[in-house]
């Protein structure tokens, strides 16, 4: 039950053919292929660094910081919605804003 025979596989091929039609199952081939040798470029490349990343010019294999390890700004004390720090301060309101 397991087993795929050559029937099954002509079976699969036909339905293949006519969902994609025969003029895009090469390019539909190749495209796959082509993703394939590039995610196992990336993962050869991941294991021979040893799984971290490198920033570009740093010296010594100084691992990158992550993309979200930034600073995060903190709104104003007690800003609900609809406002900003300007408005309450006397600035310029928002359009919109009561």
């Amino acid at each position: 039950m397991g087993e795929l025979s050559v029937w099954h596989w002509l079976i699969v091929g036909a339905v293949a053919m006519m969902m994609f039609g025969a003029n895009r199952l090469p390019d539909i081939a190749r495209s796959v292929g082509r993703s394939m040798r590039i995610f196992q470029a990336e993962m050869r490349g991941i294991q021979n660094d040893g799984g971290t990343q490198v920033v570009d010019g740093a010296a010594g294999g100084t691992p990158a910081a992550p993309a979200d390890a930034g600073p995060v700004a903190a709104g104003p004390a007690g800003g609900g919605a609809g406002t900003d720090g300007a408005a309450r301060e006397g600035g310029p309101r928002r359009p919109g804003a009561q």
